[in-house]
């Protein structure tokens, strides 16, 4: 296949634009502790010398703020452009989440004001608030940035051929007559574009290509190659995009094939993340819906049903009709939509009604974990209900990598690994939601094997039964209010009103 110098071009671009905003390091402050003390109000100063950063922490932080009491400035000094965020005691609990952002951490300096119940006011700044007179309190340090598959480069130059060697040998590549998890991973794979994540020292990303060319395996063989291609340029998680192209009236149209419903801890704990599947699942289960029980390789559990898209597709204008509800979550008028957007607003009213199901049936149950499916809204230890629409990773791939000692702590099969230091998590299909401790143990790559051995068949044939008009009909089926209420009022209304009621 061949690259026109433009697109070459295009994609160096990109790639040197992604290494620019690339994490190499983070911001340090021990904020647990410095949170013990009463403080009247605290203030964040923040630099940027970019002003796409700046623009991009400031939406993250109004995105937040939005119902809570904090007031946010932002203003230029020279050529750096700084935000100021003024918090009060009921909104401390914010102040973890502003520093888990990527654009915090990627700031020319930053400096922390607070003010004692007593009345005098402290600063804490990094290195550069120092060094500008600031302040002279060094309390933010800097510490590598460490993601789950994030590895030191000299790390990487010590364990990688043998790490190569172990995940070719897993998928069947080399040296074996491994074939089941191949064919495990091929269910997600087949006649879709594929994307993988690279081992690396700083921030990795999604990566579409290699040495230009589009990842697309329309058999076995094509996926071999595709997979050793990937191994041996340092990739280790596969993702698959969740659409495939059909025949729609003689056109080609990219439908979401794939519905994946994941529950994110965020901020809250694995424990509770796997009572929010629990009860998704519940659902499906009391539907008869037929899906596929998954564990990520990191720290949330998926469940994933195969969608029967032309169905659908040529349904969507009688469920339009049957539900209106769904026409207040599209932005254009439903007569101007064309047949894939009814498709998409289809599957997103689905998501939202699963959502809503889900929270009637924790109250109900008289559970209190709180979740919610707004990734922008944040509330401590809220759980996130995601429903991602564009990529997942694939059943049987590698997701994380753990160190051996902290994979001996957990049960995970280590033999032979002990010279390679790492063993890495993979996606696997489960039949219940385990605690973390016992799917940790099924996840390590050596168990990982025997499971797509004794899973690939029944997940394969879980994955040809796609849901249509009937079973979709089942999951919109719900009190129109409280769909309107959650689109209108937001999340904090359905925590407090459904959920938490």
């Amino acid at each position: 296949m061949k690259v026109s110098q433009a697109e070459k071009e295009r994609l160096q671009f990109y790639g040197k634009k992604f290494k620019k905003y690339a994490l190499s390091y983070l911001r340090y402050f021990p904020l647990d502790k410095f949170l013990e003390n009463e403080w009247r109000w605290i203030k964040l100063i923040i630099g940027f010398n970019d002003r796409i950063i700046a623009d991009k922490f400031l939406d993250y932080c109004e995105k937040l703020s939005r119902y809570n009491n904090v007031v946010i400035k932002s203003y230029t000094n020279k050529d750096e452009f700084i935000a100021e965020i003024f918090s009060f005691p009921e909104s401390f609990y914010l102040l973890p989440i502003f520093f888990s952002s990527k654009w915090f951490h990627l700031s020319s300096y930053v400096m922390l004001e607070a003010k004692r119940k007593e009345g005098n006011i402290e600063r804490f700044g990094d290195k550069e608030s120092v060094s500008r007179k600031l302040t002279r309190n060094l309390s933010f340090v800097e510490i590598p940035y460490r993601s789950r598959i994030s590895i030191e480069k000299k790390e990487l130059t010590r364990i990688g051929n043998s790490l190569k060697h172990l995940l070719l040998q897993y998928f069947g590549l080399e040296g074996t007559d491994l074939y089941y998890t191949r064919r495990l991973i091929s269910i997600d794979c087949l006649d879709r574009y594929l994307a993988y994540e690279q081992l690396s020292e700083e921030e990795t990303h999604i990566r579409w290509r290699i040495n230009g060319e589009k990842l697309f395996a329309r058999n076995i063989f094509e996926l071999e190659e595709i997979l050793k291609g990937i191994i041996l340029n340092d990739g280790f998680a596969i993702y698959p995009k969740l659409s495939r192209k059909y025949i729609i009236k003689g056109e080609k149209v990219e439908l979401q094939d794939k519905l994946v419903i994941e529950a994110d801890p965020r901020n809250s704990s694995f424990e509770n993340a796997r009572k929010v599947m629990e009860i998704v699942d519940s659902i499906l289960d009391e539907m008869k819906i037929e899906r596929a029980i998954l564990f990520s390789g990191s720290k949330s559990y998926r469940d994933q049903i195969a969608l029967n898209s032309q169905e659908i597709l040529d349904s969507s204008d009688k469920l339009l009709e049957e539900f209106p509800y769904i026409g207040i979550l599209s932005q254009k008028p439903i007569d101007e939509l064309k047949e894939r957007e009814k498709y998409r607003l289809v599957l997103k009213a689905l998501t939202k009604a699963l959502y809503v199901k889900a929270g009637l049936k924790m109250r109900k149950e008289r559970n209190k974990v709180k979740f919610t499916s707004n990734k922008f809204y944040f509330d401590a230890n809220a759980v996130l209900l995601d429903f991602p629409t564009s990529v997942s990773i694939a059943v049987g791939s590698p997701k994380s990598l753990i160190e051996i000692r902290e994979a001996k702590m957990y049960g995970i099969d280590t033999r032979g690994l002990e010279r390679i230091g790492y063993v890495p998590l993979c996606c696997i299909p489960v039949d219940k939601f385990y605690r973390k401790e016992e799917v940790y143990r099924l996840s390590g790559i050596l168990s990982a094997v025997n499971i797509a051995e004794n899973s690939y068949k029944r997940y394969e044939e879980k994955m040809k039964i796609g849901i249509g008009i009937k079973e979709i009909r089942e999951l919109l089926d719900v009190e129109e209010s409280f769909i309107k209420n959650l689109q209108m009022r937001g999340e904090y209304w359905f925590l407090t009103k459904v959920v938490q009621a």
